[in-house]
């Protein structure tokens, strides 16, 4: 059993089954669970947690980008049934508004960004190092469990037997190593799942979107252990705030 943090006890096994739709992972649990995103504001923001809850932000460009781009890679099945594709200028325009009206159960983006993500999956497909992280597995793969008591959700971009991979895209490639310790908090988000799966390796393939240059990165184990210690920070801002709520 899981006791989440409404104080509502589910069976795991029926959480992980809910936990594949995204109304349900995004929505219910995100506000009864912590996860990765979460955790990263209550450790350098603790005050942006609160505010960001059960923020949407789909329709931010790069959170677009990162899902079509994601999609594309990772499920291509999915990509004719949950999307939709204008061929306009911009999203401003009647016809895209039109399309967004008539397609109203797809994500409708333009086609320039379609063609922006097919690049980017090409050029991982002509990396055989990195696109073999990516092969051989399960994509989307949701998980829960505990950490410090704290019941934590995530989903692993692609799960293999050995490893977790997650798949990045930067404007910066060369800036990405200090960005993921510094900015992001990557080796938060590295602890995290391969604590809740109990899987020793998490790697990281990066895109860069404006170079298309392609990278992997995983952590160290002296990374891994500051990150455990970010986490308990994390957690702590967490019930502090709580408690003054």
């Amino acid at each position: 059993m899981i006791t989440l943090l409404d104080n509502k006890q589910w069976e795991k096994k029926e959480l992980i089954q809910k936990m594949y739709d995204d109304s349900f992972y995004y929505g219910y649990l995100g506000k009864t669970t912590l996860s990765s995103s979460s955790i990263k504001d209550l450790y350098s923001k603790p005050k942006d947690y609160l505010k960001n809850l059960g923020k949407d932000i789909s329709h931010i460009p790069a959170i677009r980008i990162g899902g079509l781009t994601h999609t594309m890679i990772l499920e291509p099945e999915k990509v004719k049934s949950d999307y939709h594709f204008v061929d306009v200028s911009t999203r401003r325009t009647v016809k895209f508004q039109d399309a967004e009206f008539e397609n109203s159960r797809k994500k409708v983006m333009l086609k320039s960004e379609y063609e922006q993500c097919a690049a980017l999956k090409h050029v991982l497909d002509d990396d055989m190092y990195a696109s073999h992280y990516l092969n051989g597995g399960e994509a989307e793969v949701p998980n829960i469990g505990y950490i410090n008591g704290i019941p934590f959700r995530c989903k692993a971009d692609y799960k293999k037997s050995d490893l977790l991979a997650d798949l990045k895209t930067t404007n910066n490639i060369d800036e990405w190593e200090y960005d993921a310790r510094h900015k992001w908090h990557y080796d938060i988000q590295a602890y995290i799942y391969t604590t809740i799966f109990n899987i020793r390796r998490m790697v990281f393939v990066i895109i860069d979107k404006k170079t298309y240059g392609v990278d992997t990165f995983e952590f160290s184990q002296k990374d891994m252990l500051n990150a455990s210690l970010k986490l308990q920070v994390a957690i702590y801002n967490y019930k502090m705030l709580n408690e003054l709520n």
